[in-house]
């Protein structure tokens, strides 16, 4: 009890739906699209100040830029050590090149030069 002699504890939170409506013949219907009940409160206002169109504009002259990809070289390095080759290889400066060659290899099928061409585009170092 408060001391307003209420109980604090009045069931669970109400649920924060993203919703669309659509016009079915006469009827208008919705359609729960997601379920934001779990989000942070600075996601959602994110959310609610993008749908309502405030951030449209802000790029300006600015161009998209696409960086070194990553994924693909942080999943294959996680199997290897999942696999056990990091730990059979070791830590050294030409067992982490070799590591390098065999994950381009299965990346990206090639030469060892076509391997280090791959690894340019890709976040090797910070990998």
């Amino acid at each position: 009890m408060t001391e307003s002699g209420r109980r604090r504890d009045r069931g669970p939170p109400p649920a924060l739906l993203l919703r669309e409506s659509f016009r079915d013949g006469d009827k208008v219907r919705t359609r729960t699209l997601a379920n934001l009940t779990s989000w942070a409160p600075e996601r959602i206002e994110a959310l609610r100040r993008a749908l309502k169109g405030e951030f449209d504009g802000l790029t300006g002259d600015l161009q998209p830029v696409c960086g070194p990809s990553f994924a693909v070289l942080f999943v294959l390095k996680q199997l290897a050590g999942r696999v056990g080759l990091r730990r059979v290889l070791g830590t050294e400066r030409g067992a982490t090149l070799v590591l390098l060659l065999i994950l381009a290899r299965v990346a990206a099928q090639g030469s060892r030069l076509s391997a280090v061409r791959w690894a340019a585009h890709h976040a090797v170092a910070e990998t």
